[in-house]
């Protein structure tokens, strides 16, 4: 049940949906999200920066 909740997050992350939605689908904190799924955000900047310089 771990890797599939895990699974889901990370895909709602990836999908752009908003740190705050994904914490209340979830049923855990934002703060959590944060730190756990936080830095797939990041890939995302830095893969739309990559679009933008290209």
């Amino acid at each position: 049940m771990y890797t599939l909740r895990h699974c889901t997050i990370t895909d709602l992350v990836h999908s752009g949906l908003d740190l705050l939605t994904v914490a209340q689908l979830s049923g855990t904190s934002l703060r959590m999200i944060e730190q756990h799924y936080g830095h797939l955000i990041g890939e995302r900047g830095a893969k739309g920066l990559e679009v933008l310089t290209a």
